[in-house]
């Protein structure tokens, strides 16, 4: 299956974008699986775009649904594809739920998306992942 998230990658953000919300949750495995180099910038390695996470983000908001309803094990399926999420979604999201956030989904979210958590969750991201985030 590996495979199939190496070609995933070299796939246009708006085709990625068009995935199948059921599909994508059965095959993220998959892509979390063709997310290489671990703890690295996916954005530098080269692994996902920018405009790729971006993609994940929509289909992965279809595919789940309402953030507000997300819990740990949500976000613990996502993974990293979780890097993709945008800034209405991560301000949705409970500090209960963000417990299941991955590190490399922390790692990959731009300035904007990190600053995106209210202070508790900000709080939480920097004392398990060495982040810093800044509330201004």
């Amino acid at each position: 299956m590996v495979e199939i998230g190496t070609i995933m990658k070299g796939m246009d953000a708006g085709k990625l974008e068009q995935l199948d919300a059921d599909v994508f949750k059965s095959t993220i495995e998959t892509f979390k699986a063709a997310s290489t180099n671990p703890g690295k910038k996916m954005k530098k390695t080269g692994v996902w775009t920018y405009d790729q996470l971006r993609a994940f983000g929509k289909v992965a908001r279809k595919a789940y649904g309402e953030p507000k309803a997300y819990t740990e094990n949500t976000l613990l399926e996502m993974g990293d594809m979780a890097a993709g999420l945008v800034i209405d979604d991560i301000t949705r999201m409970s500090v209960a739920a963000v417990k299941g956030l991955d590190g490399l989904a922390i790692t990959n979210m731009d300035k904007s998306q990190v600053r995106a958590f209210d202070a508790n969750i900000s709080v939480y991201i920097q004392s398990m992942f060495s982040v810093k985030v800044s509330l201004n």
